[in-house]
């Protein structure tokens, strides 16, 4: 069940990069909010 999971989650992940790619705009403020919330990951 965790595995498939993860699984599924990494696919949508990954389509949604694909999709959002092609737009630098929308690229540049997830990295931004990447940068912002990396501190509180583990």
């Amino acid at each position: 069940y965790f595995f498939s999971r993860v699984a599924a989650m990494t696919a949508v992940e990954a389509l949604f990069l694909l999709l959002l790619a092609e737009d630098k705009t929308f690229m540049a403020h997830i990295k931004a909010h990447e940068a912002l919330i990396a501190e509180t990951k583990i």
